[in-house]
């Protein structure tokens, strides 16, 4: 935070009368030649034509005539603060602050010096130089208020609370109405989180100017801490009567709307930032994705083609636009941007993971395969990675490739539950049950309840009609993560169904159609039910359904069809 400090407006106050001043003293001078120049000082004279030709804001003959000044009075600091500020107009603070420096190694105590060099040293961020000439000003003419104002200021920018509320204090001791100590007294207790402090010294601002917009936007602030939005609210809008243009408000307030749910009032604040800064294009991201969150596309993307007309290298509205797109199921518009999000940014994570799963999606398992596959070439950081090409193998039945990023993927995270299980899969659609279940029981191992490990082992078992005891339990263990889980419901209703417990078995899998409704194996499980209750209209009944439904379940069509031959008459 800069303070503002540079003022020397007091001299327009005067232009005019000194303008006839000097023009009266300069027709003398020239009247009575250089004799009368010579009795009344060289340096006076040039230091009125220097004068003159600053109030006519001809800064380059000021500069000459002031630097004649001082070489008939070089011992003026008087004169050489005056070009210093002639430099500063001229726009070189460096030699600005040179002369002062130079100045002060002269006369250490000249106050005239010392207060444009701490403004100098302050626009220049060089805080801890502006603080030390403050602290010497305030000891040559502990009167200056302002200079206590400026210190506080400067030590807060630093961070420093403690010397800052110590000079403020001085201040505030000798005149508590002074509006800026109350200010920044109340900005430093609001930085220490000292909320009560800082709303008393913000009050007693407002006491002195009602009208001080930002101690309106600091107490809001001060009440949104508090998690009490509504009166923050009510700051903020005093804030914006005060000053509708005030783009942070703005801003807070839409964050309150957002918290609270109510998008269309967030919508409304954030189209009047975009009035005020129509060339800011984060506010149009930031309308979009509220768009998208009210599940408007269309305007969601409206807002990120103006982003993109703007800026077609802008990465963040090209994603969303593809997020946008896919909303509407525009896959191709999807697809093709999120292709030149790569291209502007070859290891942009998200967009190499949505392409992959949006081929998935349209069943192009090569493209995306593909994907997955780029992306591991330079980001191997999450196990996940790893899943994802071999599910997309898997698809196209390439349990070798699978197998094998897979194994590549548990070299580098050992405890993976996730490529552990999904090595199991594989195994079982190899046929090679053993192996599977060395899998299964590792994800267990790892992770005790991963529930969907402790379904499929339990299972599995069961299918086998081997160590139901076990099956039993680990399918218990499994309902007792996922409770609401139909298909872990039906693996219970079909471990009972093994060990001959018929009617609790009819309990589970009716209780699983309840919760999945249009699974084969779950109505050829309660087809066989029904048939050992002896309920054979009830049994045809759920084969129907179970051949209606039927994907891909390896044999059971044949098994089905069976059955219904059977019950046929």
């Amino acid at each position: 935070m800069k303070i503002i400090m540079m003022n020397r407006s007091w001299t327009m106050k005067i232009v005019k009368p000194l303008i006839a001043v000097f023009a009266l003293y300069l027709m003398l001078i020239l009247a009575t030649g250089t004799a009368y120049s010579a009795n009344l000082g060289e340096s006076h004279y040039y230091y009125m034509l220097a004068v003159l030709a600053e109030l006519e804001n001809r800064w380059d003959d000021a500069l000459v005539n002031y630097n004649e000044a001082i070489k008939n009075d070089p011992d003026s600091p008087y004169l050489k603060v005056q070009v210093s500020y002639i430099h500063l107009r001229l726009g070189s603070v460096e030699k600005a602050i040179a002369i002062n420096e130079q100045i002060l190694k002269d006369n250490s105590n000249y106050l005239p010096s010392l207060k444009l060099l701490g403004e100098l040293y302050n626009s220049k961020s060089e805080l801890k130089k502006a603080a030390k000439i403050y602290e010497k000003i305030i000891e040559l003419d502990p009167e200056t208020t302002e200079s206590y104002v400026f210190l506080g200021a400067l030590y807060l920018t630093m961070k420093d609370h403690d010397n800052a509320l110590k000079a403020l204090a001085i201040l505030l001791s000798k005149s508590p109405d002074n509006m800026m100590a109350n200010y920044y007294t109340g900005l430093i207790y609001l930085e220490k989180r000292n909320l009560n402090q800082a709303e008393e010294y913000f009050n007693k601002t407002l006491s002195i100017n009602p009208d001080f917009e930002y101690v309106h936007s600091y107490l809001g602030l001060i009440e949104e801490l508090r998690n009490n939005n509504e009166k923050a609210l009510e700051y903020y809008r005093k804030a914006l009567e005060l000053n509708p243009h005030n783009v942070k408000v703005r801003d807070r307030i839409t964050n309150i709307y957002i918290q609270d749910k109510d998008l269309d009032k967030a919508l409304d604040e954030l189209v009047h930032i975009s009035k005020d800064i129509p060339d800011n294009v984060d506010v149009h991201i930031r309308i979009g994705l509220l768009y998208m969150e009210k599940e408007e596309y269309l305007k969601a993307i409206d807002e990120f083609m103006l982003v993109k007309s703007a800026s077609s290298t802008h990465v963040a509205a090209r994603y969303y636009l593809s997020l946008a797109y896919e909303a509407i199921n525009k896959m191709d518009k999807a697809i093709d941007e999120l292709k030149d999000v790569i291209k502007i940014d070859p290891h942009h994570v998200n967009a190499f993971l949505r392409l992959g799963f949006l081929y998935s999606q349209i069943e192009d398992f090569v493209n995306a395969s593909k994907y997955y596959e780029e992306l591991l070439a330079f980001d191997k950081s999450k196990a996940e990675y790893f899943v994802y090409p071999a599910l997309t193998y898997m698809e196209m039945n390439k349990y070798a490739e699978a197998k094998t990023i897979l194994l590549t993927g548990l070299n580098k995270y050992p405890k993976s539950d996730e490529i552990l299980f999904n090595l199991a899969v594989i195994s079982e659609k190899q046929d090679d049950f053993d192996t599977m279940v060395k899998y299964l029981k590792k994800v267990i191992e790892v992770n005790p309840k991963n529930a969907d490990a402790l379904n499929y082992l339990g299972y599995s078992y069961t299918e086998k009609g081997i160590n139901l005891d076990e099956a039993y339990s680990l399918i218990i263990r499994a309902m007792n993560e996922k409770p609401d889980s139909g298909y872990i419901i039906d693996s219970l209703g079909w471990v009972y169904f093994r060990r001959g417990m018929y009617n609790d078995a009819l309990r589970e899998l009716l209780r699983a159609t309840e919760l999945v409704e249009e699974d084969a194996v779950l109505y050829e499980h309660l087809g066989e039910t029904y048939l050992k209750l002896n309920m054979k209209d009830k049994a045809l009944e759920a084969f129907k359904k179970a051949i209606k439904y039927y994907k891909d379940e390896k044999g059971l069509v044949d098994r089905v069809t069976k059955r219904i031959k059977e019950l046929l008459p």
